[in-house]
């Protein structure tokens, strides 16, 4: 003889069941974290020692902002990394300048970070002392990620190089 009690789910309703203490902590949202922001800089949130990228299409910015300002040779490892713009900034205004630039950023994305489709492109000089003797620069790029979905993103980037 069996001592098992035969029940109906019909006599239950229809109300959700409450979840206790330990469960609930299962089912709390955890936020991801893909890369740290950088600059790098120390973290308020005592679960993460830098202050995090916090979205796909914060950390492909980031990403790309560095990739356009790194010349050749600066990354520790990867010595082909990188746009190398500055050594060309000197030539603004020069015919095929505009080029050069597009050709250098379009094959360091193509190597580094093929998921990106690049859109527009402007350049423009902006304003700096005479004394300083500068070339001060702002690339506008437009691109999206077509594998994430994230389309219409924009990126500045502001680059100088003594004259």
């Amino acid at each position: 003889m069996s001592n098992a009690a035969t029940f109906d789910f019909g006599s239950v309703g229809d109300t959700l069941p409450t979840l206790r203490e330990h469960e609930k902590a299962a089912f709390e949202r955890t936020t991801v974290k893909y890369s740290p922001k950088t600059p790098l800089k120390l973290s308020t949130d005592k679960t993460e020692l830098f202050v995090m990228n916090k979205s796909l299409a914060d950390s492909v910015a980031d990403n790309l902002k560095n990739l356009i300002m790194t010349n050749r040779g600066e990354r520790v490892m990867q010595p082909r990394f990188g746009a190398n713009l500055k050594s060309i900034l000197g030539e603004f205004g020069t015919e095929g300048f505009e080029g050069e630039v597009m050709v250098r950023i379009k094959s360091s994305v193509k190597k580094y970070l093929p998921f990106v489709s690049l859109g527009q492109f402007s350049i423009e000089k902006l304003d700096s002392p005479p004394q300083e003797g500068t070339v001060v620069v702002k690339i506008n790029i437009t691109y999206s990620i077509p594998t994430a979905s994230i389309n219409g993103q924009q990126l500045s980037v502001v680059m100088s190089t003594i004259a």
